[in-house]
């Protein structure tokens, strides 16, 4: 990761702000990993939703990144 991997930030990026994200990457990664493996079984936002017994636009703002 360069320095302009991190807009905002003047001069050089900490150890913890890296680590910052490289975190947040491998989660937005884990995120689309599970949107796709969802779409390749042929499942719908409903259908996962009512698997984990939760209301869709849950399913829905956690696959875009907006909630946990």
């Amino acid at each position: 990761m360069d320095s302009e991997d991190f807009p905002g930030l003047d001069g050089e990026p900490t150890a913890r702000e890296r680590l910052g994200l490289e975190l947040a990457d491998r989660q937005l990664g884990l995120i689309f990993d599970l949107r796709d493996m969802r779409i390749k079984h042929g499942l719908s936002i409903t259908d996962v939703a009512d698997a984990m017994g939760v209301d869709p636009a849950q399913v829905s703002r956690f696959e875009s990144g907006s909630t946990n």
